[in-house]
């Protein structure tokens, strides 16, 4: 049997054409695999990269959430601490008023005679007032500086020296109010975090 060249022709370029679209297709199938291996490649580096970017956002806002919380906590330790300053400081100068609103009461009966009975209460009550202001420094004597302390004994060995309230060379009410505004002033110094409860 032959074959006629054309009809061979025809079958060489039907199977040419074939050939040419299985390599096209062929090609084609590589190409979109390539392109899938891409495409899978990149979500998957994004997915990972989403990942890490919300692991890490949710870890900043964990240490800025426990900043804020132990600025928080530092704050009211402050307050706190500004509070008993406070306290203390009242207590401390509430005694040394003690002693001088003792003295401006006796300077009302200066024009008196006085019995021996009421000069000794007097006494006993300038002694009460003075241990008020011991007792009111003396624990609380660490929160001071040597300063402080300095001043204290001199302000309770300058009251013991003062005999007579009544005495025209008795210290006025003005080198009284001086003694106490530097105490005070001595006590105002301390820094509030020496006043914590730690």
């Amino acid at each position: 049997m032959t074959e006629d060249p054309k009809h061979q022709e025809l079958l060489n370029q039907a199977c040419q054409f074939v050939e040419r679209m299985v390599d096209k297709k062929i090609a084609s199938d590589d190409e979109s695999h390539r392109e899938n291996s891409r495409n899978q490649s990149r979500n998957s580096l994004a997915g990972i990269l989403l990942v890490a970017v919300t692991l890490a956002v949710g870890a900043g806002g964990i240490i800025a959430n426990g900043y804020a919380e132990n600025r928080d906590r530092d704050h009211q330790a402050l307050v706190e601490a500004n509070a008993r300053k406070l306290e203390i400081i009242s207590a401390i100068s509430g005694a040394i008023t003690g002693i001088r609103e003792l003295r401006s009461l006796a300077m009302l009966y200066c024009n008196e005679n006085k019995t021996n009975q009421e000069i000794k209460n007097l006494n006993i009550e300038r002694i009460k007032r003075r241990y008020e202001l011991i007792k009111s420094t003396r624990p609380r004597l660490h929160f001071f500086n040597e300063k402080f302390r300095l001043l204290i004994q001199d302000f309770i060995t300058w009251e013991k020296s003062v005999v007579n309230y009544c005495d025209p060379a008795a210290p006025n009410e003005m080198e009284w109010r001086e003694k106490q505004r530097a105490i005070e002033a001595q006590m105002v110094l301390s820094p509030a975090q020496i006043f914590t409860n730690n």
